[in-house]
């Protein structure tokens, strides 16, 4: 969360939450389950981005597929992660 707090003399106190993250998982299934994650962002038109959705298919505790879009923990960071950055 990224945010501000306002405290002026004789005006209610109010605080400016600049975004939010939303990650949900649900196990549809034995072996399947879904994940979604979704950012809320004030600026301009307050927008609600997917970050990420995904679903996991375990075929067997060794061997799990994951199809969808998501985060891969290795390279460089794409310069559009950071909501300040992003356009569109």
């Amino acid at each position: 969360m990224d945010m501000e707090f306002f405290k002026q003399p004789e005006v209610p106190s109010s605080f400016d939450l600049h975004e939010v993250y939303l990650s949900t998982k649900a196990q549809v299934a034995k072996q399947l389950s879904v994940t979604a994650e979704f950012e809320y962002e004030h600026g301009g038109a307050g927008l609600i981005l997917p970050m990420q959705a995904y679903a996991d298919y375990a075929f067997n505790p060794a061997l799990t597929v994951r199809t969808g879009i998501f985060y891969v923990p290795i390279g460089l960071p794409a310069p559009t992660r950071c909501a300040a950055t992003r356009t569109g």
